[in-house]
């Protein structure tokens, strides 16, 4: 009997499911860094943070990024949905931890027009309530390489330990860089995806937060509602306790905050024609 040679698909399955074997946290360590610096410290969702810094000349250095949400559990099951996370090109490592929980299964959509699921099998059980799913790329199979990029929605599920009301999620992107002749290096991230709250960057030993708002979500509750107008409003009137981050409440984007902005917000949360997108 002849050997079965596999197909374009299968090649690329095989790819995937081999990526996925890896299943503890992957420690990244990096190359002596003596500068990092991210800029903008302060973002709306979908924006791009600008990542430089410095190491020694012809580095590889590992630029870390990750975040931490609180899921809410219902009828005993969980759902993280990030939709539209931007993965660039290149060697990286993406991983997802989840505590107080049963079991875990990841998504990815689209990689070769498809949704991938790992495991294939079913969810991954936890470990005293605690489980990692970690995915590496570029990945090497029968000569070939395969890198996954480009935006895709992210999906991470499962059952939630006895009694827990909320999931714990922790997702932790690496991307390797090389610092050029004088040291330098820089990269681009996308923002669009990550959920608002802290969004850590690091490199070697040094680390910087950035904070990500919804846009018009001034009181950072996580909803844009009528409760932020009343916050702009009191913050314009002085009222002690009601700071602000002026470029999430400046939603109308005429160069300052004020009645205006209470305004155009409440139009658009009644859905008036003209104020559907906030600017």
């Amino acid at each position: 009997m002849k050997p079965r040679i596999p197909t374009w698909t299968s090649v690329m399955l095989m790819v995937l499911i081999a990526s996925f074997l890896m299943l503890a946290l992957t420690s990244v360590t990096s190359a002596e860094v003596t500068e990092l610096t991210v800029t903008p410290e302060v973002v709306l969702q979908g924006e791009t943070l600008s990542v430089s810094g410095k190491a020694s000349p012809g580095e590889e250095v590992w630029l870390n990024s990750s975040f931490e949400i609180s899921i809410p559990v219902s009828d005993g099951e969980y759902l993280g949905e990030f939709n539209g996370i931007d993965i660039p090109k290149g060697e990286k490592k993406f991983s997802v931890t989840a505590e107080n929980i049963k079991n875990i299964r990841l998504s990815i959509y689209p990689v070769f027009w498809q949704t991938i699921e790992y495991p294939l099998d079913g969810p991954l059980n936890a470990t005293n309530g605690t489980a990692t799913i970690t995915v590496s790329f570029p990945a090497d199979y029968y000569s070939i390489t395969i890198d996954i990029y480009g935006e895709k929605d992210i999906k991470v599920y499962g059952d939630a330990a006895e009694d827990a009301t909320h999931v714990n999620l922790k997702t932790e992107m690496s991307i390797k860089v090389t610092a050029d002749a004088d040291g330098y290096f820089e990269l681009d991230i996308s923002t669009k995806g990550v959920p608002s709250g802290e969004f850590l960057i690091s490199a070697g030993e040094i680390e910087k937060t950035v904070r990500i708002f919804m846009n018009g979500d001034v009181n950072a509750d996580g909803v844009v509602d009528s409760y932020d107008c009343v916050y702009i409003a009191r913050w314009i009137a002085g009222i002690p306790g009601y700071d602000l981050e002026e470029k999430v409440a400046e939603v109308s984007v005429d160069g300052i905050v004020d009645a205006y902005d209470c305004v155009y917000l409440s139009r658009h949360i009644a859905g008036i024609p003209g104020y559907e997108e906030l600017k």
